[in-house]
């Protein structure tokens, strides 16, 4: 068998156990340095998962995983997809109440956590009733909670069942700017169609991963993918450590969202202006550990002049596009095949049209639907079936597709014209004065409300930020078609709320 001829997530471990067995699954810092896992271990230990859950009655469960990348809680996720069980990953950042309201919606029979997450186990133990297990990952189990490593030693053994590929195998909740989370309903060929389905082949074997793993982004492009092509996983414990963990690991390939790739690049960038007796391209490898090939960007744009900026040190940054949807992958550049400023070509297995200058798509890795939610099922797809993106778009004459805005976030003028928010901010963002911004019309008119960024106003002794700011609108300004310029601005004197995803929440801004 061919990772193309895949059907769920079960033919994916036994897959990647028979080909790459011996070879490090995934690597992570301990008190005694680099540890490591390999592809039987990791087939081993979702087998002992899947064999506990159908010896205690939770064949087909649904299974809450919150925490830190680990080990465990990737076995937890394969050993519950793997017996036909559904995957409830959920954002350790979140509130405990939120959370034990989304197990609630989502039907959660078992809770594995871990220490960080102490909070949600002890208030789903009052408040989530239906919860019939409680199990610790990384081994801190009291009375009410059972140690992960004691599940994997008592149900050691292989596990023989097998899912169906149309089966549903998680329930993901988006991150949504407003409203309570959709369960986005996700079955095993989606997950299995995103991570085989490229263009071409990337050459990177070493992974670093420093996203949430709750994330679809990054559970596709680090997890699937790499388990697909027999790569080694290198876990970022702490955003803090980046620099100090890509020295560590030295991996090739990174998978961040546009935030992080600025701030590892700036930095790096920075690093290389003090190296003066370097090539640019050695002292950036030096900086970064010396392996890199290539960053790959999604969860929200990046700006095309920094994109071609960082490329241009000979380090790639390959933006991509996708949406939980879609388990995520719409489209991606790729190390051989890539465009500045564009998203890349739409995957094989998707089909990508624009309709009324919304990006419209249809394929195997698109979900069916929203759980329990038939409502947003019906006004997320047309008649014919093609997924309503929210994006608006277009192709090049190469077939690149480029992301233009978004279509809730027109703002609509009293004179019948609309305006991208986005283009509007990505003005902005060229200006280092402004760290974050976002533009929003009031009575017929368009404001833009500014975070400033702190460090260069120190570093330039900025005393006056509203004259600044002023001058700084008035260059924008000058850019832009009279019915698009901004007539006023507000200062903020923290970030923006983000989303577990990295993008900004969006709310009614008021002059």
């Amino acid at each position: 068998m061919d990772i193309t001829q895949l059907k769920n997530l079960k033919q994916m471990i036994d897959y990647a156990a028979s080909e790459f067995g011996s070879r490090d699954f995934i690597q992570y810092k301990t008190e005694d340095g680099i540890a490591h896992k390999t592809y039987t271990q990791l087939k081993a230990s979702c087998d002992a998962f899947s064999n506990m859950l159908e010896k205690k009655n939770l064949k087909g469960a649904h299974v809450a995983i919150v925490g830190a990348t680990s080990f465990n809680w990737i076995a937890a996720y394969f050993g519950t997809a793997d017996s036909s069980g559904v995957c409830v990953p959920l954002a350790p950042n979140e509130t405990a109440e939120m959370n034990c309201r989304l197990m609630e919606f989502a039907d959660v029979d078992v809770l594995v956590f871990d220490s960080k997450c102490k909070a949600l186990y002890e208030t789903a133990k009052k408040s989530c009733p239906d919860i019939k297990l409680f199990i610790s990952s990384d081994n801190m189990a009291d009375d009410f909670s059972v140690n992960m490593d004691d599940i994997l030693n008592e149900y050691a053994g292989e596990y023989y069942g097998e899912p169906d590929g149309d089966d549903l195998c998680a329930i993901v909740f988006t991150s949504g700017t407003t409203g309570f989370p959709k369960g986005v309903m996700t079955t095993h060929l989606n997950l299995v169609y995103s991570a085989v389905s490229v263009h071409l082949a990337c050459p990177t074997t070493k992974m670093f991963c420093c996203l949430p793993i709750h994330h679809a982004f990054c559970f596709t492009a680090n997890i699937t993918k790499s388990i697909c092509r027999g790569k080694t996983v290198c876990v970022n414990d702490n955003l803090a450590n980046i620099i100090q963990d890509l020295r560590l690991f030295k991996p090739d390939s990174i998978v961040a969202v546009p935030q992080l790739v600025k701030k590892i690049m700036g930095a790096a960038i920075k690093y290389a202006a003090s190296k003066p007796e370097m090539n640019q391209t050695d002292a950036i490898q030096e900086f970064l550990g010396g392996n890199i090939i290539d960053i790959i960007s999604g969860g929200a744009p990046l700006e095309a002049d920094v994109n071609a900026r960082f490329n241009a040190t000979g380090i790639l940054v390959l933006n991509g596009y996708g949406m939980t949807e879609c388990s995520p992958i719409i489209s991606n550049n790729a190390v051989g095949s890539f465009r500045h400023g564009s998203v890349g070509r739409p995957i094989p297995c998707m089909q990508v049209k624009i309709v009324n200058g919304e990006i419209l798509v249809k394929g195997p890795s698109v979900t069916k639907g929203y759980y329990k939610n038939p409502e947003a099922t019906a006004e997320a797809f047309t008649e014919d079936g093609w997924l309503h993106t929210g994006d608006l778009g277009h192709f090049d004459e190469d077939g690149y597709l480029y992301i233009t805005g978004r279509c809730k976030n027109l703002i609509l003028l009293d004179n019948g014209e609309n305006v991208s928010a986005e283009m509007l901010e990505e003005r902005f963002a060229k200006e280092p004065l402004v760290g974050e911004v976002v533009c929003f019309g009031d009575n017929g008119a368009i404001y833009a409300e500014i975070y400033p960024d702190k460090a260069y106003i120190k570093e330039n002794n900025i005393t006056d930020i509203d004259a600044e700011i002023t001058d700084l609108l008035m260059r924008v300004n000058s850019t832009l078609a009279v019915y698009q310029r901004i007539s006023g601005f507000v200062l903020r004197d923290i970030p923006f709320e983000r989303t577990a995803s990295s993008k900004i929440k969006r709310e009614i801004m008021q002059k």
